[in-house]
């Protein structure tokens, strides 16, 4: 796993169960099927925000390297 891997993995699995949690409140009795659709796609969402937000880390972190 990469430098910033445990990073990645926790917040995406952060934002998952934040999620789970909003849409299943106590008491909700039933699944909607907008509900199974909105956990399939977070993650995916979230996931890309955090490679996006990583490489640009990565990418200022080699920009100032490289400054004297």
């Amino acid at each position: 796993m990469g430098q910033y891997g445990i990073g990645a993995l926790l917040s995406t699995g952060h934002a998952v169960v934040v999620t789970d949690r909003v849409l299943f409140r106590p008491g909700l009795d039933f699944f909607p099927i907008k509900h199974g659709a909105a956990l399939l796609l977070w993650p995916d969402y979230s996931i890309n925000e955090t490679v996006v937000v990583f490489e640009r880390i990565r990418e200022t972190r080699r920009q100032y390297k490289r400054m004297s």
